[in-house]
């Protein structure tokens, strides 16, 4: 049984109206469809072609647009190589010519220096060493150019085993005039030495004012004991400093060298070396018949 909704009283079923109130009843009837399935549903499917190319006329492509594009590259590419390629050129060029003009200087410069090199191997020239019989030892050179050239001397002692005596190892430097015999003198060594082996290096010369003498101009006063030497200076020059070296022999036989200089002998002027040889005669056995003298070294001013 269902109420008014107004008046609550209970309204039979069916009753369009409520009989105390006689407000209106809403009648609600349900009505329940009935729904019977398909048993089976049937679609109908073409499958469709799908391509994997595309055509230049398939929407979104625009033929033109991309030909544009190519030329631009084209144009892009042709502005930054060709610039390069002419600058590659122009730059191998160049270093070909700076290479050639190089080339042609060292070689300029190379036969220049050639022209006024000399080898001084090829111009000094050792002539023999001799030891007297005071133990001093003498070696003789002659420079053949007309420039000072020089010669460097490497003297070691050996015993009687052969064996080098380190101790007494000489070394020697002596500047050549042009076109000068001269000798290098070692003195005698405090010791014993059986023989003796020798090197030597000619060098440029390290002197500036190496000159040369007239022999012919030396005298001699033999005193009995010292050789009094004078040399007269007639050269246009001034000396600077002259030594002079004595070579005094018995017949053929080398017997003793000495050695002695003067300073500041001017033009027309003489020098004086007084070689001393009283010591070697009293007590060495210094004996004689004659002697040598032989220039070691000229120095002008």
């Amino acid at each position: 049984m269902k109420k008014c909704l107004k008046c609550g009283n209970n309204v039979l079923p069916g009753t369009s109206t409520c009989p105390g109130c006689g407000n209106a009843i809403r009648n609600n009837t349900n009505t329940k469809q009935s729904f019977t399935p398909s048993a089976k549903k049937t679609v109908d499917y073409t499958p469709r072609r799908v391509h994997d190319t595309v055509s230049p006329n398939t929407a979104g492509y625009n033929s033109s647009a991309n030909g544009s594009g190519i030329v631009a590259v084209i144009i892009i590419l042709i502005f930054i190589f060709i610039p390069l390629i002419i600058f590659f050129n122009i730059a191998k060029y160049e270093y070909k010519e700076f290479n050639e003009e190089t080339e042609e200087l060292f070689e300029n410069v190379y036969n220049d220096n050639e022209d006024e090199y000399i080898d001084p191997y090829d111009y000094v020239f050792f002539k023999s060493a001799e030891l007297t019989e005071l133990g001093e030892i003498v070696m003789f050179f002659e420079n053949t150019y007309t420039e000072p050239l020089g010669v460097e001397v490497d003297l070691k002692y050996l015993n009687d085993l052969g064996s080098e005596l380190s101790q007494y190892q000489r070394f020697g430097y002596m500047d050549i005039a042009p076109k000068t015999e001269q000798v290098m003198v070692f003195t005698s060594v405090n010791t014993s030495f059986r023989s003796y082996k020798y090197s030597y290096d000619p060098t440029d010369g390290i002197s500036l004012g190496v000159t040369t003498i007239n022999m012919d101009n030396i005298k001699t006063n033999d005193t009995g004991e010292k050789l009094i030497t004078t040399y007269f200076n007639d050269s246009d020059e001034d000396l600077e400093m002259v030594e002079l070296c004595v070579l005094y022999y018995n017949d053929d036989k080398l017997m003793h060298a000495a050695c002695g200089r003067d300073y500041d002998i001017r033009k027309n002027e003489e020098l004086m070396i007084e070689f001393d040889y009283s010591y070697e005669a009293k007590y060495k056995g210094l004996v004689f018949n004659k002697y040598e003298y032989y220039l070691h070294d000229a120095q002008s001013e």
